[in-house]
């Protein structure tokens, strides 16, 4: 480091545990349950399909669902960093910014999956195009948007709350104060 010793440049402890870490924990399990969910939807969709007389190719499935996590891994940093400086904001301040946080991240999600979902079917030598119009796209997606916005954003805050609660950490942080 270059100035503050272990403290690091922010002043905090450089050397945090990473299974300690409200962000990381949050982004591991994120990813975890991310790769399940799209597991599930994946072979869902397929079987759906398939059902209904409209089957699917499975690669095309794959990369419907598969976009999606790839563009809310991309977007987790975002969800972190809203979440993490909106923690200690009074309430009706930490409402109005998550409500326009979650606005932003849902649209940036949909047009970073539609982006990656052309490239991929580039890729492929097709062209990928929805049915349905943008305007119902966003619907359809921003109701999903906000249960996965909301779900991090807790996860990340409930993460801090234990994080902070912990009487060794502050023991770590502050040796002169009892905790």
């Amino acid at each position: 480091m270059t100035s503050g010793g272990d403290q690091g440049l922010s002043g905090k402890q450089g050397n945090v545990p990473l299974l300690r870490d409200p962000r990381a924990i949050t982004a591991l399990t994120f990813a975890g349950f991310g790769l399940l969910y799209m597991a599930v939807n994946a072979a869902s969709l397929i079987d759906q399909r398939r059902a209904l007389g409209q089957p699917i190719a499975q690669w095309q499935a794959w990369v419907l669902e598969g976009t999606s996590l790839a563009a809310w891994l991309a977007l987790l940093p975002v969800i972190l960093v809203i979440a993490t400086r909106l923690a200690s904001r009074p309430l009706p301040i930490a409402a109005l910014g998550h409500a326009v946080g979650c606005i932003a991240v849902s649209l940036a999600h949909t047009a970073l999956m539609a982006s990656l979902r052309i490239a991929a079917y580039a890729l492929a030598g097709e062209d990928y195009a929805p049915i349905e119009a943008w305007s119902d796209r966003l619907l359809f997606e921003a109701r999903k948007d906000v249960i996965t916005y909301v779900s991090r954003s807790l996860r990340c805050f409930f993460s801090r709350a234990r994080w902070s609660s912990d009487p060794q950490r502050r023991l770590r942080r502050h040796p002169s104060r009892p905790p």
